[in-house]
């Protein structure tokens, strides 16, 4: 509510509508205040989220969106190489709840994350002719994918700029990743 009794100067507001009527003014005033509004609690969270870094402790929770990005350069089946690779990514998911641990300058972040992703990869087979033909049999192959994945990862940082309302922090770490399970089903297109 400081920041209200500092932004809202209601003389200079009236100042700047002289020229409007009675219900214009008030109305102007309304929009402005309304458009206020926004701003304080903006002023107000950032305030908040700054002061976090002083806690000890802080934790949260991230929940995302990711793509399965696999990258193939060749595929071999049955001792048959396949041609005309091409992979589809779908949309996957990750939630992620990590923990912070702040030792002035340096903090631990331990955290733990599951994931889900999939996608498909399309491709070609190409047979050797059938006995009789000199064209060989080109079969369209598609693979879809699913990983269901938990991850561990454990990161050290330091604030280089710890002064408000600046944070910069630089981070590291490792991370240990378990793919759970993974389902391949395959589908034939046909043959050409």
């Amino acid at each position: 509510s400081m920041y209200m009794a500092n932004i809202t100067n209601w003389e200079s507001l009236s100042d700047v509508s002289d020229g409007l009527s009675g219900k214009n003014k008030e109305m102007r005033k309304g929009l402005y205040l309304l458009c206020m509004i926004p701003l304080c609690v903006y002023i107000n969270a950032q305030e908040s989220l700054l002061n976090q870094k002083d806690k000890v402790f802080n934790w949260g929770v991230k929940v995302g969106m990711n793509a399965l990005q696999p990258d193939i350069d060749h595929i071999v089946v049955e001792d048959v190489t396949v041609n005309n690779i091409h992979t589809v990514n779908d949309v996957g998911y990750n939630v992620e709840l990590l923990g912070r641990f702040n030792l002035n300058r340096f903090f631990l972040q331990p955290s733990v994350v599951w994931k889900y992703s999939q996608g498909d990869i399309c491709f070609d087979l190409v047979r050797p002719p059938l006995v009789g033909t000199n064209d060989p049999v080109i079969e369209n192959q598609a693979l879809s994918v699913k990983i269901y994945t938990l991850e561990a990862p454990f990161v050290i940082g330091y604030y280089v700029v710890k002064e408000n309302p600046y944070v910069l922090s630089v981070m590291g770490g490792t991370k240990f990743k378990y793919n759970y399970q993974t389902e391949y089903t395959s589908e034939n297109h046909g043959v050409y």
